[in-house]
């Protein structure tokens, strides 16, 4: 929706409160596992991402979300930038009058609460916090587990299949003869090379050694 259509939306107050809440929910009750609420009011709730070092070495997070309720709009601020961010005049970083606006009520109220990236760390609940996101990365990691097993049985029962009408094919043409259709020369009793669980037989032309699947035919 275009910013005056949103600003003048009559059911804009409502609508931005329910999507503020959605995505910075109260402290305590966060659903997302790098992100921790520190605070929420009336007017601006505010989540903090902080850096955050995953078992694979990469690193997460870094920064605090400020959710406006009176525009249901997000402001993701870098941690490092914290302290010049919450004293830059509103117009300098809203997209909008209405935005502005908002972000003019509450950013004294943060300047006074959390007055640098300290603050607003010391306003995790570091146990409930690690703990979410140690039990997000075990569930991600079982997640990679089962469909790794699930492509691998996938991989199998096709593997079982093309190699089963592999050795079908093979039989008709030790019966009908071949014509290789890499080179297109006859070739007589053409080679079969059974595969396994996990790879794929393929029949061998004896002239120029192609290794055929199925898929060469039909």
């Amino acid at each position: 929706m275009h910013w005056d259509c949103y600003a003048s939306w009559r059911h804009r107050r409502r609508f931005a409160r329910a999507a503020a809440e959605a995505y910075v929910p109260d402290p305590g009750k966060e659903t997302t596992p790098y992100h921790a609420s520190v605070w929420a009011d009336d007017d601006v709730r505010v989540s903090v991402a902080p850096e955050w070092v995953r078992d694979d070495g990469t690193r997460s997070g870094g920064a605090a979300c400020v959710a406006l309720t009176e525009v249901g709009t997000f402001l993701e601020v870098d941690l490092r930038n914290w302290r010049r961010w919450v004293y830059t005049p509103p117009s300098w970083i809203a997209r909008h009058p209405v935005e502005a606006e908002a972000l003019a009520r509450v950013q004294p109220r943060l300047a006074d609460r959390f007055r640098s990236k300290a603050a607003l760390l010391m306003g995790i609940d570091c146990v409930t916090f690690v703990q979410r996101c140690r039990a997000h990365d075990a569930a991600e990691k079982e997640k990679e587990r089962y469909l790794e097993e699930r492509r691998r049985q996938t991989w199998g029962r096709y593997v079982a299949e093309h190699n089963a009408e592999l050795r079908g094919i093979h039989r008709r043409l030790l019966a009908e003869g071949f014509t290789c259709p890499r080179c297109h020369r006859p070739s007589h009793e053409p080679k079969l090379e059974e595969g396994s669980e996990t790879k794929k037989s393929a029949v061998v032309c004896r002239r120029c050694g192609a290794q055929l699947d199925r898929g060469y035919f039909g």
